[in-house]
Parts: C-alpha cells; sequence; structure tokens
C-alpha cells in the first residue's frame, strides 16, 4: 500500500490550521485533529491500482474519467477522496459538482463525510431527468414512467436547458444507464467535467453494449488500438 502523489493543497503542507479552521466545518472538539479530519486522502494507504487512479484523475486532462470498478474494490473511497481534492484544492466549489447515484448507502455515505467541506445532496440520474422534464412542461409528469421521461428528453435534446454552474459531475452505477444518458448530461451540463463509474459485471442491462459504461470503456480501448 501507498500514498497517493496528488497534490497536496499549500494550507496542508503549511499546517495553517487558521485557514482550515475558517474554510471548513471542523468541530472545536476536533481542532486538534484538522489535517486528519479534511487532509486524510494524501496520507491514506491506497492500493497500487487506487492509487493510480487518483494520481489520473489528479494530473492528465480529461473531460470523461471512467473507471471501471470492482466489488469491494473501495469505489466509494476514491469517490470521496476526488470530491475533497476538488474542493480542498480549489477546483471548485462543493456546490458546483453534481453527484449521481443510485445506492442509499452510497448516497448517505457521501454526504456524512462531506459534511465537513459543506452540504451537498446526491441525486439520482432520473431525479435530473424529472427535473428537465417539468422545465419543458412534460405532460405525464407525475407518473412514474422513467424510461419514457428519458426517451422525451432524447427527442427533446436541444430544448434542454444548459446549468453552466456545475463543473463536474459524478455518475455512479453507469452500467445500469443507456448509452444515451450521457447525451443528456452532456447538454444539461456544458463544459463539466464528468467521472463516470460503475461494474460492467453488475450491469442490469438485457444487452451488456446497451450499458453507458460498456460503451465508453470499449470506445476508450478502441482508440488506444488505433
Amino acid at each position: 500500500k501507498t500514498v497517493t502523489n496528488m497534490n497536496t493543497p499549500d494550507f496542508i503542507k503549511k499546517d495553517d490550521k487558521m485557514f482550515a479552521m475558517s474554510h471548513f466545518r471542523i468541530p472545536k472538539k476536533q481542532h486538534k485533529l484538522w489535517k486528519e479530519k479534511i487532509g486524510w486522502l494524501y496520507d491514506f494507504p491506497w492500493r497500487a491500482e487506487q492509487k493510480k487512479i487518483l494520481d489520473e484523475f489528479d494530473t492528465r486532462e480529461w473531460n470523461e474519467f471512467i473507471i471501471q470498478a470492482v466489488f469491494g474494490g473501495g469505489k466509494t473511497t476514491m469517490i470521496i477522496a476526488m470530491l475533497f481534492h476538488l474542493v480542498l484544492s480549489n477546483k471548485c466549489k462543493l456546490e458546483e459538482i453534481m453527484i449521481s447515484a443510485f445506492n442509499v448507502a452510497i448516497k448517505n455515505e457521501i454526504k456524512k463525510r462531506l459534511k465537513v467541506l459543506g452540504k451537498i445532496v446526491p441525486r439520482t440520474f432520473d431525479s435530473i431527468v424529472y427535473e428537465i422534464c417539468k422545465e419543458l412542461e412534460y405532460k405525464d409528469l407525475k407518473h412514474p414512467n422513467f424510461l419514457e421521461k428519458r426517451r422525451f428528453l432524447y427527442q427533446n435534446i436541444f430544448k434542454i436547458e444548459k446549468d453552466f454552474k456545475i463543473k463536474y459531475v459524478f455518475l455512479d452505477e453507469a452500467q445500469d444507464l443507456e448509452t444515451n444518458t450521457l447525451k443528456i448530461l452532456r447538454k444539461r451540463f456544458e463544459g463539466a467535467k464528468i467521472v463516470i463509474v460503475g461494474d460492467i459485471f453488475q450491469s442490469i442491462q438485457k444487452e451488456p453494449r446497451e450499458s453507458l459504461l460498456w460503451s465508453l470503456l470499449h470506445q476508450g480501448a478502441s482508440e488506444d488500438g488505433k
């Protein structure tokens, strides 16, 4: 196990406790442990494959960052580390991040761990779809016809209003989303960087090739082979 090479923020390097106290929600009783509370990711004993992913996330130029996770591979901890690093390194504010996750336990874990940085509420992809459908006055809004709502947006993709406030989108469980869902996110959050995470071997799609994650991984493999 080894620590990551992600660039440690200057205020942590300089042991600037006052900066940390004034910018983050560290309880008074934990003031002495402020570094462990917010800078844990820079000393965490990451496995080699996790370290590689985190280092590439920090140093490589990308618009879509794809992570093929495996069960028990520490996916949630890595996502939380990425979120911490973005905020601590002043690459964006917490309110400029959109997190889409299906698993309730994962959503609760993210909310709990990021509480020290501020408030963030992870959403489901379908809640984002619902919000856009409402804006476009979709007639059957109240019914739980999620697939129909998605089809409606695919047919009206150019009518989707842009949300330029969001700079980063984290999309979890991408193996369960169809390939076209990325079009909605790209149209809605134009210019945002998108982190796409999932395990293709746990896909609920009838045909793996219909999965967004499979499509992106296959596309990446094809480009590497050129």
